[in-house]
């Protein structure tokens, strides 16, 4: 083979190297040519590999290639396979679009609406990082990535660990033999927050927000359950008209409903609020539009209302649950207790909890729900 007979070789035709066994170039529908490398690996299978094209690799420089490779393969490596595995590797995007569909389309995680959420982070937020393969994440990558986020520093730290998650997810399932580099990331701090409503407070907020109830009853409900039963936002989006069950307690009914909340994606275990009687009653006037008792996502209008009506600024919805906590501990009720009422799940948490029966959830939120309504009445 020389430089002549390359430049004369017609598509489709092949033309051996006489000094480099195995070496061979190829001529190309549209005129350019190809050098391959044909080689026998250690199970004696054919194997073909890629040099180059001609003109971008000299006649010389495809013969200096194929030896080195053919060092290599004298060795025992397998170039042509380590090839094929590094164009099969997953990409960050195939790698969630896997885990998405695998580990977190499990039952437990659409209907704690985990799911859904990663999928909106997903759309949102991987596509700086989604093109590079598993094995080119490194810390100076994953850093960028976070500082991306610009003051978003929850929802930074919040993909990382969905990032992390499917990371292990994919080791524990052979999907790669990589170590998971999230976990050399630091994450943002995570402001600690302590704002609760005053008795004050309390009062203004359920006075207002039972008067808004004769007007706008879908809405004021849903920040109604918050302040009485201390359940997560997020959750009150997830209530079932069938999954209510009644019980009662004296001569008035109080609701209690087992649903897939926040903590349910962790535990596989549903979560349970209690309904106190007050709001229960309430909620028998909603207007049944669908299966959901509170048909909407977080009223902010209503919310942003009551904070310019009351000059709360810094108080936020979120934080009528922490009121919550606060009511019931401030009035006796175990710390035990309230946080089994309030559905905590993580593993330093429920290690000092103790499981509540039915009973003993209705008597300790009761307890929480009369002094709240004497709060608000008084």
């Amino acid at each position: 083979m020389n430089a002549t007979d390359l430049r004369e070789i017609p598509p489709g035709k092949k033309l051996y190297d006489h000094y480099v066994k195995g070496l061979f170039v190829k001529g190309n529908a549209n005129g350019s040519k190809t050098f391959y490398l044909y080689y026998y690996d250690q199970a004696r299978k054919q194997r073909k590999i890629k040099l180059g094209l001609y003109g971008q690799l000299t006649l010389e420089g495809a013969r200096k290639a194929a030896q080195a490779l053919l060092h290599r393969i004298a060795a025992g490596e397998n170039p042509a396979q380590e090839r094929k595995e590094a164009r099969a590797e997953l990409t960050v995007a195939g790698l969630m679009l896997e885990a998405i569909k695998n580990y977190w389309g499990q039952k437990r995680y659409v209907e704690s609406g985990t799911f859904q959420a990663i999928i909106q982070a997903f759309k949102a937020y991987f596509k700086k990082i989604g093109s590079y393969k598993l094995s080119e994440l490194n810390a100076q990558i994953l850093n960028k990535w976070m500082q991306s986020f610009g003051d978003r520093h929850a929802m930074a730290n919040h993909c990382l660990v969905y990032l992390s998650v499917a990371f292990n997810w994919a080791i524990k399932n052979e999907l790669t033999s990589l170590a998971n580099p999230c976990e050399k990331i630091k994450r943002f701090p995570k402001p600690k927050r302590s704002r609760y409503a005053t008795q004050k407070e309390i009062k203004l907020i359920g006075s207002y927000l039972e008067e808004e109830f004769e007007r706008d009853p879908v809405p004021a409900m849903y920040l109604y359950l918050i302040l009485t039963t201390g359940t997560r936002p997020r959750a009150v989006e997830r209530l079932r008209w069938e999954d209510l069950r009644i019980k009662s307690s004296g001569d008035r009914q109080v609701g209690v409903i087992s649903f897939f909340g926040k903590s349910s994606a962790k535990t596989g275990e549903k979560e349970t609020i209690i309904i106190p009687p007050k709001t229960m009653a309430m909620i028998n006037r909603l207007p049944k539009i669908n299966e959901f008792i509170v048909p909407c996502t977080m009223p902010r209008r209503l919310w942003k209302r009551i904070q310019a009506k009351f000059n709360l600024q810094d108080l936020w919805a979120r934080d009528l649950r922490r009121t919550y906590a606060t009511v019931g501990l401030s009035g006796g009720v175990p710390l035990s207790q309230v946080g089994e009422l309030l559905n905590h799940k993580c593993y330093e948490t429920t290690k000092i909890y103790a499981k509540l029966m039915d009973e003993q959830r209705i008597n300790s939120a009761m307890a929480i729900a009369s002094k709240i309504e004497d709060i608000i009445q008084h």
